[in-house]
């Protein structure tokens, strides 16, 4: 039967609530806010949704940004709002 470990809900502030029974790979309950847009909803589930998701089940998530020059790559790894892509994309644009 089902544990009550294999069930793993999230909550985004009001938007969405998900509950995802992670054994069988089945979404068991949703809330989705009626006026939420396709990317945003994209993103939750994507980025938000599926990683968390993932680390539930061992997998180890790196939450980082990445920029690439010559066969070499710079991998910026901390939290979310921490200016890792800012940074990425300023080295970007500057051709670094």
């Amino acid at each position: 039967g089902r544990h009550l470990a294999d069930i793993v809900v999230i909550e985004f502030e009001h938007i969405l609530r998900v509950a995802v029974d992670v054994s069988r790979c089945r979404l068991v309950t949703e809330h989705l806010e009626p006026n939420l847009d396709d990317a945003t909803l994209e993103h939750l589930l994507l980025d938000q949704l599926v990683p968390r998701i993932r680390a539930h089940l061992g997998e180890t998530i790196i939450h980082a940004a990445a920029v690439s020059r010559e066969q070499r790559a710079l991998l910026l790894v901390g939290d979310s709002g921490q200016g890792k892509s800012t940074l990425s994309a300023s080295l970007a644009a500057h051709g670094c």
